[in-house]
């Protein structure tokens, strides 16, 4: 009997014991350790829990930064003083390759369009299954993409042929997919071309003839955007076309549907053989918007011209860059160009798009050339461009070119961003990110 009186008490005490520490482990409230590295997630926590780092591939955020706490904890939370949590580490994409010492990675995040994309669904009922380019412009409050020709097969040929069409961008997280939404003809829910071309059939030698209308970059100002284009009269041999004028057409930022030429930006192949393809750049910088230009195909080099916002449908008032440190303005500027092209960027020069990085402390123009898709850069948005990075090339995309940026699509201060390329061998748009060392 004692025995068993014994044991009670013991048992007594041992149940007071705990019931006791129970009662007096103190509680932590977890920080917010997001966007730190391990060590300042630490330096956080103060000691007061242990941090086990777990490491995560993905697109979100930089390598080595925290992604959250594990085990569906989050900020905010309370735990046990020693306790050791899990946290959340960024890690290189299991995709990630660098083709240059001064790039951490490049990672295709998702295919935008054609068959087995994102978007396959919502693009395929609008009768897209090829198509190309996708170049990014800001437009109010939102983004769009300029595709150019485009089929309902998944070729650069085929039925179902329009010239372009333009899809919204219908999110601003970028790192796991871009989704998209075609604008299309209210009336039987295809894709609406902004400016259909004529589908001839192609003649090198007459500039009446158009087999298509393709965009190269678009712009706005104020509650208007403006969408370049080639005019495009016969194909070459890969990467060789001819272009019979480089055009504009405007349509309000709220429309997108109806679409008006804007007769005074034409450039023709007579006067400015240089500006075939035209992309247009809004320079945070300065006063200035600044037009670059390249020959039709993906052989020329790359001139550049400007003008502000108050002159912007006064073609007279463009001046261009005819040599180092001069500028020449309007059809004088043209004319010298035409006899001696002065380049931003020297040849070869493919479809460009331009933005500034404030990481880099320059302007940045990807494109592609000799098989890759290149970065150059320069101090000012003139040119030179030199100092060749490359990024991606055949061996990661068969058939690779493009290369579009944004500022919108720039992250962490410039150290990453994202764009669009075009694959012919699928003859779709896929969507990559970027981060440099």
């Amino acid at each position: 009997m004692k025995k068993i009186l014994l044991f009670l008490l013991m048992l007594s005490c041992m149940t007071l014991v705990a019931c006791t520490g129970n009662t007096n482990t103190e509680k932590y409230t977890l920080p917010d350790v997001s966007g730190k590295t391990l060590v300042e997630a630490i330096v956080e926590v103060n000691m007061e829990v242990t941090l086990n780092p777990v490491y995560v591939p993905t697109n979100e955020a930089l390598p080595g930064k925290v992604l959250g706490y594990g085990n569906t904890l989050k900020a905010g939370d309370k735990v046990d003083s020693g306790s050791s949590i899990d946290v959340r580490i960024a890690a290189k994409p299991e995709n990630a390759i660098s083709r240059d010492d001064r790039v951490e990675y490049v990672s295709e995040v998702c295919k935008i369009t054609g068959p087995d994309s994102y978007n396959d669904e919502v693009l395929r009922e609008a009768g897209v299954q090829g198509t190309d380019l996708g170049i990014p412009v800001k437009v109010g409050d939102k983004m769009i993409l300029l595709f150019g020709d485009t089929f309902s097969v998944a070729s650069p040929s085929g039925p179902g042929w329009k010239s372009n069409f333009i899809t919204t961008v219908d999110d601003n997280i970028y790192w796991d997919n871009l989704k998209v939404t075609p604008i299309v003809n209210d009336f039987n829910g295809a894709v609406l071309p902004f400016y259909e071309g004529k589908h001839n059939s192609g003649n090198a030698d007459d500039n009446s003839v158009e087999v298509t209308k393709i965009p190269t970059g678009g712009i706005t100002i104020g509650d208007t955007v403006y969408v370049f284009y080639m005019s495009i009269r016969y194909w070459g041999v890969a990467g060789s076309w001819l272009v019979n004028y480089n055009g504009c057409v405007k349509s309000n930022i709220n429309d997108l549907h109806n679409w008006e030429e804007v007769k005074e930006l034409t450039w023709t192949e007579a006067e400015a053989p240089n500006f075939g393809q035209i992309y247009p750049y809004e320079d945070p910088n300065s006063e200035y918007i600044y037009i670059y230009g390249i020959p039709g195909g993906r052989n020329g080099g790359c001139v550049v011209g400007r003008t502000t916002k108050e002159n912007f449908l006064n073609k007279a008032e463009y001046e261009y860059l005819v040599a180092e440190g001069k500028w020449e303005k309007g059809a004088k500027g043209l004319e010298a160009l035409l006899a001696n092209p002065y380049y931003c960027c020297g040849p070869t020069v493919s479809e460009m798009s331009i933005t500034y990085n404030e990481y880099l402390g320059k302007y940045m123009m990807p494109f592609y050339r000799n098989g890759k898709i290149i970065l150059m850069t320069s101090e000012t948005p003139y040119g030179p461009f030199g100092d060749s990075i490359s990024l991606l090339n055949q061996m990661d995309y068969n058939g690779i070119y493009g290369g579009f940026v944004h500022p919108e699509f720039v992250e962490d201060g410039g150290k990453s961003f994202y764009m669009t390329i075009s694959c012919w061998e699928t003859y779709n748009v896929y969507w990559v990110k970027v981060v440099l060392k």
